[in-house]
């Protein structure tokens, strides 16, 4: 029996992301200003980074208060989630299937997808650069204790952002190239 990973996959990452959710929202102290929020929050963050870089454009800090704009957030941030990891699965069988990216078949339109990705990328490059939970004198303040599994949390959180961000500039930059120096890679179908 085969597994048929555009079904499993998003589902698969849609359970842990509802538990991390769950868990971000039981784990918030009341009154805790500090920077950053919780690690499970930071992890689902990071495995979905590309869903969070979507977030961003619609959810700006206060807009959505109380509990019922946290609930929304994670709502859609985790219909995100499941949409980003069908689009992975899809991803998966196509690099499987013809080594390429799933991507359109006409060129300007690939070429404006490929560029789109890649500034997705770059985006998520940017924010994980740019975030001053990295730097070290911020280590040590933050209302979720212990220190070292904030910590620990810090560095699988970083790496997980960072393996996004490589991904997706290599990936479609490669397949933005191909399309540049006209190498038939045949994609196939969406």
């Amino acid at each position: 029996m085969r597994v048929n990973l555009k079904y499993i996959l998003p589902f698969g990452e849609v359970a842990p992301a509802s538990a991390l959710f769950g868990w971000s929202a039981s784990w918030r102290p009341v009154g805790c200003d500090a920077y950053g929020g919780s690690p499970a929050w930071i992890l689902l963050i990071s495995i979905n980074q590309p869903a969070a870089v979507l977030r961003n454009l619609y959810y700006r800090p206060g807009s959505w208060s109380g509990v019922t704009g946290f609930v929304m957030d994670g709502a859609i941030l985790i219909a995100l989630s499941g949409i980003l990891w069908y689009w992975v699965a899809r991803n998966i069988a196509s690099w499987r299937l013809a080594k390429t990216v799933l991507m359109f078949r006409w060129l300007p339109l690939r070429i404006g997808g490929d560029g789109l990705f890649i500034a997705v990328g770059l985006s998520c490059g940017y924010w994980v650069l740019s975030d001053p939970s990295w730097s070290p004198h911020l280590h040590g303040y933050s209302c979720y204790k212990p220190l070292a599994l904030s910590q620990w949390m810090a560095f699988v959180s970083f790496g997980l952002q960072i393996v996004w961000t490589l991904a997706l500039i290599y990936l479609y930059g490669r397949d933005i190239l191909y399309c540049a120096l006209r190498i038939e890679t045949r994609p196939p179908l969406a």
